[in-house]
């Protein structure tokens, strides 16, 4: 029997590029979930396992809550709506230079929080190493390394979702 909470993690976990199950034999990655104090979650996902990184970045309509209050009343569809964009990055982008092992290994975990804080959580696998990390409040506590991870995956994803608003000037 899954209950509610396996049931919002399954649903976040689904757009992270982590293997599960396989951990240490699974390709390099990076993916950050952010569930905000209010409003919908986002997943953004760094994976290694093609010459060039892919990113994906998932931004739910509705936060994931209501998507399975609806459910259990019947009301809803198969699966929420989210906005998923996927894109290749050339290995040379100035991203690189700052987001690597170094960086993640000095997101340490800031487990002190509580509902209606902002909350990061962090799974990552590169160059031999990996961990899970969680964060509360990363900008009001001036945590550095949350603050440049965070910061580049917002980039990154901004870059890439104003291409494609440019290729495609009717997507939303």
């Amino acid at each position: 029997m899954n209950s509610n909470i396996d049931k919002y993690l399954s649903t976040l976990l689904s757009f992270a590029h982590c293997e599960k199950g396989r951990r240490r034999e699974s390709d390099d990655y990076i993916s950050l979930i952010h569930i905000p104090p209010e409003g919908p979650e986002e997943v953004f996902s760094l994976s290694f396992a093609s010459l060039e990184p892919s990113l994906m970045v998932a931004r739910f309509q509705e936060t994931v809550w209501e998507y399975l209050a609806k459910s259990e009343e019947g009301s809803i569809e198969l699966s929420p709506r989210v906005n998923v964009l996927q894109a290749e990055i050339a290995n040379e982008h100035p991203v690189f230079e700052y987001i690597g092992s170094s960086l993640l290994k000095s997101c340490s975990s800031f487990c002190d929080g509580r509902p209606g804080m902002d909350y990061y959580l962090l799974m990552w696998q590169l160059d031999g190493y990996a961990s899970v990390v969680e964060c509360w409040e990363p900008h009001r506590r001036m945590a550095s390394s949350w603050i440049t991870l965070i910061g580049g995956m917002q980039a990154l994803a901004s870059q890439y979702e104003f291409a494609a608003k440019e290729n495609d000037p009717v997507a939303v």
